[in-house]
């Protein structure tokens, strides 16, 4: 799974191409379910969207 997880994120250079110039979010994809290390997803996106200003975005879900 984390294989695939890796894999995906590699389409962020699209993002960053279609998107450039303009506000970009990004949640903590792939930590949750599919076990991926944060540490690592956010030094590639990082790397990835080099130039931009992009901006985390995290969710809070209210308890009921």
């Amino acid at each position: 799974m984390k294989k695939l997880l890796y894999l995906v994120i590699l389409c962020i250079p699209i993002v960053k191409e279609k998107f450039t110039g303009k506000r970009i979010g990004y949640p903590a994809i792939g930590t949750g379910l599919a076990g991926g290390n944060w540490e690592v997803i956010s030094k590639i996106i990082e790397e990835e969207l080099d130039g931009e200003a992009p901006t985390f975005v995290e969710f809070f879900r209210e308890k009921t």
